[in-house]
């Protein structure tokens, strides 16, 4: 019997970017931001099935995808990568006499919407191959820790067509260190 060695499967790296506009004309993004906690993500594509029937029976079968179901859990985020997420406000925190910054705070506000991202992260095993979402949207986030600048969150969200050109996702198979921007994907 032959025992074949695993090749390890997973994220390496992850890099978020906030949509600044998405229409017809393009989508454009802002800066990538490096999520350097989280381990782990998910996608799980969401397909619709159409059947054909007819003559008492299937004719044919077709499969659209919809989009994927992100998700990762226990990933440590600074409060401005959570900024990028959902919206929600950062406040330092001072000492007694008020002169020195001790920690940060961060909230969001019962109302508030989710808000549109994209994200690139890296495959582990493949040196050179990341995926590529490039319209995200998250649920309200799980914060199940918040330390003075930063929180250990699960996130689930929905990845869907991008309104400029109809994509939901790519791989890319480049060998650099870090993405430039999201702008640059097509």
């Amino acid at each position: 019997m032959t025992v074949k060695k695993l090749k390890p499967f997973g994220l390496r790296e992850l890099w978020i970017a906030p949509i600044i506009k998405d229409d017809e004309t393009g989508t454009e993004y802002g800066e990538l931001i490096r999520c350097e906690g989280v381990q782990e993500l998910k996608m799980t594509p969401t397909v619709e099935t159409y059947q054909l029937e007819g003559d008492d029976g299937i004719m044919d079968t077709q499969s659209q995808l919809l989009g994927y179901e992100i998700e990762f859990t226990n990933g440590v985020l600074t409060f401005d990568q959570l900024k990028t997420l959902e919206d929600g406000t950062v406040e330092e925190i001072y000492d007694e006499d008020g002169t020195t910054v001790i920690g940060q705070r961060y909230t969001t506000k019962s109302d508030s919407l989710p808000k549109p991202f994209g994200l690139i992260g890296k495959v582990v095993g493949k040196t050179n191959l990341k995926v590529a979402c490039f319209n995200v949207t998250a649920e309200p986030v799980e914060v199940s820790f918040q330390g003075k600048e930063y929180c250990l969150a699960s996130v689930k969200a929905t990845a869907i067509r991008r309104e400029s050109d109809g994509k939901i996702r790519t791989l890319i198979a480049e060998d650099t260190a870090t993405p430039a921007s999201l702008n640059d994907l097509e």
